[in-house]
């Protein structure tokens, strides 16, 4: 009589288990497009979750004001352009026309929130 019940329990913690990973796996994926890429799904990807978007800084479009830790410059793919804001230090690596992944929201007013830069080499 106890087997069952075993079982039983033994299953439901495998299923609570189960569930939670697949929960916590759809969370904390993150997706990978062009500037283009982005501006074409932005009806899809509009405030929804965080996607990496991959351009080059446009030369000249960089603005940081150091008091308020607030970063402004515009990516591009050669195709499409956007503005980028980041809030927080201005990382060394960033110089126009470089190549760079940044990862945030986009906007309905298609303006990137970036909470993440990362170089690419």
């Amino acid at each position: 009589m106890k087997k069952p019940k075993y079982i039983i329990g033994i299953a439901i913690i495998a299923l609570c288990i189960v569930l939670l990973a697949v929960h916590g796996f759809r969370k904390s994926q993150v997706f990978y497009l062009t500037v283009s890429e982005a501006l074409e799904q932005q009806d899809t990807t509009v405030n929804e979750q965080p996607i990496q978007v991959n351009g080059l800084v446009v030369s000249g479009s960089m603005d940081y004001t150091a008091e308020k830790l607030i970063l402004k410059f515009e990516i591009t793919d050669g195709e499409k352009t956007f503005p980028v804001t980041y809030h927080g230090g201005k990382p060394n690596f960033l110089t126009d026309g470089k190549d760079v992944v940044v990862e945030g929201t986009l906007g309905a007013d298609a303006v990137f929130k970036a909470t993440k830069i990362i170089p690419c080499r």
